[in-house]
């Protein structure tokens, strides 16, 4: 009898420490996330102050860059003083900035409207809001609902943030209107209240294309942008001619964000690559097109193929990943009764909410690395084929890299958590940096060996970008350093299959 009791007190301590031990490492597991937020906090602040003191980047800019337009805006006190002035200065600052500004309690009431009527879309926008409606009676049912969470992140927290929402207007078009969502304080310093400023999108169709011929130096927070400027086609680049005149070599860029990004249209990598080719070769008779479209996704490129090709390119060059993994990883992880692994994969779904696990064994609860690897042949790999293959119909070559990230093995302990939040805030909701960064090795290699099967040229820009913060703003965005680092390797790629080219005119 005593041996069972004994054996009972074991078993009953044993379980007792277990438990401890857990809630132990679940109390670690969130004390990870706190520490991730706040150095994430620190490094953003001390990047921001050395985008303006780097002499790597003002090397850079005089190099590459370009005037940037003067806007009116620039001279207009900025939104964040809204709150400060009297009825008659909002209302007047309203109309220089041609933002429809509402005022909205915390329910998402509005309590103000300072209306314009112009631009057009924008005075029919104010025609339909008054005093005592809500916001949310301004938006279709999904964008309402997004517009409210931002609401509450900005009363809750003092967050702004700066979404896009399509809007039907009276022609039955669905135009694109950017709302800034912009908190104030009161005397107890308590957000009291958010003014929303709302004005026209840089979209015609929001992650398919941008207006075309728009210019703005103001405002658009997606891309943090200084200067954005679309040409005729609807491409943030300068205009192109068509038919393309004679003797005239041209490359189209197609990819998301990380080709679309810069803080100007020349300081962005395809116009870095343009001014490559042109010196080496001592040609101005070289193009370099940048077809990027932030947040795009590989099908939606499918479906644009036809606006690439009608630029009659000589060669596209393919740079893009993280849209769909951002998408399906979610789709190759949720348990799904009618797969393979089905029980599997339920147990690490209830492994996924201990915060200690998740934030350091998540590479071990994605799907096996050939599921990994069907999933991206079903999707980007094949678009790759697809657009490769259009190509090749049109008479053009096709070159494409693999997809670059920072290696953490390579950065501080303060820069591996300044990436693992930023990956978070990007919208990696089953991914830590590490788990995406092995998705993105997993593609690299598929990529290599398509490359190597069907002829296609290959730049190795993963390979040759993995520094941390020296290249990289996030988990796959890229200062000025890194992109021209990403010109540079694109350069070595292709140059020999450009003068090839270039000598049989």
């Amino acid at each position: 009898m005593k041996r069972i009791l004994k054996g009972l007190l074991i078993a009953a301590m044993t379980l007792l420490w277990l438990a401890a031990a857990g809630l132990g490492l679940e109390v670690y597991g969130r004390r990870m996330d706190r520490q991730i937020e706040s150095q994430y906090q620190a490094i953003n602040t001390a990047l921001e102050h050395a985008a303006e003191t780097d002499t790597a980047r003002m090397r850079i800019r005089s190099e590459y860059g370009e005037a940037v337009t003067e806007s009116p805006k620039r001279h207009l006190p900025p939104r964040e003083s809204f709150g400060a002035l009297d009825e008659a200065g909002r209302a007047a600052l309203a109309r220089q900035r041609q933002e429809l500004v509402l005022a909205c309690g915390p329910g998402g009431t509005v309590q103000s409207v300072y209306p314009v009527d112009t631009p057009p879309e924008i005075g029919e926008l104010a025609a339909r809001i008054r005093p005592g409606a809500t916001l949310s009676s301004l938006l279709p049912e999904e964008a309402s609902h997004d517009a409210q969470s931002a609401l509450e992140r900005a009363f809750g927290t003092g967050a702004t943030w700066a979404p896009d929402y399509p809007i039907p207007l009276a022609n039955g078009k669905d135009y694109v209107f950017q709302f800034h969502f912009v908190p104030v304080q009161d005397a107890q310093r308590l957000w009291s209240r958010v003014f929303v400023f709302i004005q026209p999108s840089i979209w015609d169709v929001l992650w398919f294309s941008f207006k075309k011929n728009f210019d703005s130096s103001d405002g658009f927070y997606f891309a943090k942008v200084e200067q954005f400027r679309t040409n005729s086609a609807g491409f943030r680049d300068d205009d192109v001619t068509l038919p393309k005149p004679p003797g005239v070599y041209r490359i189209v860029c197609v990819g998301a964000s990380t080709t679309a990004e810069g803080p100007t249209n020349a300081l962005t990598y395809p116009n870095m690559l343009e001014k490559k080719l042109r010196k080496h070769f001592g040609s101005e008779a070289i193009e370099v097109v940048n077809c990027g479209i932030y947040g795009i996704q590989s099908y939606k490129e499918r479906q644009r193929l036809p606006d690439y090709l009608a630029l009659q390119p000589d060669m596209i060059l393919f740079y893009d990943l993280i849209n769909d993994v951002r998408t399906d990883s979610s789709l190759w992880i949720q348990p799904d009764a009618g797969k393979p692994q089905y029980r599997l994969k339920q147990f690490k779904m209830a492994l996924r909410r201990s915060r200690f696990i998740f934030n350091v064994f998540n590479r071990f609860l994605l799907p096996s690395d050939e599921e990994i690897a069907a999933g991206l042949e079903s999707d980007t790999l094949t678009l790759i084929r697809d657009i490769a293959a259009a190509a090749k119909r049109a008479g053009a070559d096709f070159a494409t890299g693999s997809f670059a990230f920072p290696d953490l093995t390579q950065c501080s302990r303060d820069e591996a958590a300044y990436f693992e939040r930023a990956a978070r805030g990007f919208g990696f909701s089953d991914l830590t940096m590490g788990g995406y960064a092995h998705i993105a090795r997993i593609f690299n290699a598929r990529l290599k060996t398509l490359c190597q099967d069907e002829g296609m040229i290959y730049a190795p820009v993963a390979e040759g970008i993995q520094e941390g913060t020296a290249c990289f703003t996030d988990c796959c965005h890229m200062n000025l350093v890194g992109m021209e680092r990403k010109a540079d390797i694109f350069f070595n790629a292709i140059k020999d299959a450009v003068a090839a080219r270039r000598s049989m005119r």
